[in-house]
């Protein structure tokens, strides 16, 4: 049975006589269109899936795992080499386990006793409370899922995964979320990465600023010591939120870059030896005087902390070298230059905002907003637009998918 390229709801029919139970997902995303916490004890009706799949739908097809499947588990290589050392000691399991090829590596398929699920080395054994994508749906990068095992005619096979070596004895069990998806491990954002990081991670960015976020997220990443695989696995799910997406044979080589660069530890605010970066599109500016660059970069750089997010004028003056007269003048000009905004607190301290000027690309927004202590990195590259996405939640109890794409728009400041 191959369904690799195949109607959506023929392929969910199909799979629904196995006994599955299967969501819709949002067209271009890995998540849920909707509410699917009831789907994990008793599956969708027929006529529930053609409303959902039938009339040229856009929605992506996953299937609930667990008891409600019938046991149905999945275990998922997030990276292809941990998977190909599995196959090579498991060479039986792996010609006749069904397989499905995804973006990075693989989803093998198969039914087990053990339902709880957990975090593996180099992916996720899946089983009650997760769902995965299947075939045919499209990736957020455009390429296709497809079964590379097709599935067998019967049941799939039941299996002991620690006696095949598809789970460690010692793999940490995760309790189960009803608004678990298959996107859970790459929504946390992990401790001491930068605002900026965690951004590029949740949102992604726009065209033309795709691989700067990249190489400044897989640094930051480096130094903060996590594994380049892991790395890997959450900046590729950042790079398909990107619009439009950045594809992972570009990125891949972008972040070897990053980890192949010895990293030092960032350094606060107030380091003698921390370094002002202004992006060009700044530099360049023939109207802005040495010291209005100067004045920006300070600000921008106070970035890195939040405990310095409302710097007086006696601060912005220490920092720059400035005299007090000139950093007022500065601050107005770059206020009137629309690169700064001054915004008085009850506290009577100023907030500083920073922007960036409009970027002259169709997909880009104006302006990128950026509240000083609400963003940086350790590479300091600001030659960057990023965007929020607000993804309005649709219930997938509506029986059409108009309206399920995401709403781009700036970051609120």
């Amino acid at each position: 049975m191959t369904l690799a390229n195949g109607d959506i709801l023929e392929a969910a029919l199909a799979y629904v006589q196995r006994g599955w139970s299967l969501i819709p997902i949002r067209p271009g995303t890995k998540k849920a269109a909707g509410r699917w916490k009831q789907f994990q004890s008793a599956p969708a009706s027929v006529d529930k899936l053609q409303a959902w799949f039938g009339n040229g739908s856009a929605f992506g097809l996953a299937v609930v795992l667990g008891e409600v499947s019938g046991g149905l588990v999945c275990r998922d290589f997030d990276d292809q080499a941990i998977y190909d050392e599995w196959a090579a000691r498991s060479s039986d399991l792996a010609r006749t386990l069904p397989t499905v090829a995804t973006a990075r590596g693989r989803h093998v398929y198969f039914r087990a006793k053990d339902l709880r699920s957990r975090d593996v080395g180099g992916g996720e054994y899946r089983a009650d409370g997760r769902y995965c994508v299947v075939p045919p749906s499209k990736h957020p990068t455009g390429a296709l899922y497809r079964w590379l095992v097709p599935l067998p005619e019967g049941e799939l096979p039941l299996i002991d995964p620690v006696e095949s070596g598809l789970l460690p004895h010692a793999a940490k069990v995760v309790k189960p979320s009803p608004r678990s998806s298959e996107s859970t491990r790459s929504r946390e954002q992990p401790t001491g990465l930068s605002q900026r990081t965690n951004r590029f991670l949740k949102c992604g960015t726009v065209e033309g600023h795709r691989n700067t976020e990249v190489f400044c997220a897989a640094c930051d990443m480096a130094a903060s010591r996590i594994p380049r695989h892991e790395a890997e696995r959450q900046l590729l799910d950042a790079c398909a939120r990107c619009q439009p997406p950045y594809p992972p044979e570009e990125a891949l080589p972008t972040i070897a870059s990053a980890y192949a660069r010895p990293r030092r530890a960032a350094r606060g605010a107030d380091d003698p030896r921390a370094c002002y970066s202004i992006p060009r599109c700044i530099a360049q500016r023939q109207d802005l005087k040495p010291s209005d660059k100067l004045v920006w970069g300070a600000l921008d750089y106070r970035q890195r902390d939040k405990r310095d997010a409302f710097p007086s004028q006696a601060t912005i003056a220490k920092d720059t070298g400035l005299n007090r007269d000139t950093v007022n003048e500065t601050v107005r000009r770059l206020k009137k230059a629309g690169l700064l905004t001054v915004t008085p607190t009850r506290g009577g301290a100023n907030r500083y905002t920073t922007h960036l000027p409009e970027i002259p690309t169709g997909q880009a927004p104006a302006a990128h907003n950026r509240p000083v202590g609400e963003s940086d990195t350790t590479c300091h590259d600001k030659d960057d637009v990023g965007t929020k996405d607000a993804e309005k939640q649709q219930d997938i109890h509506a029986e059409h998918p108009d309206g399920q794409t995401a709403l781009g728009r700036p970051v609120a400041t």
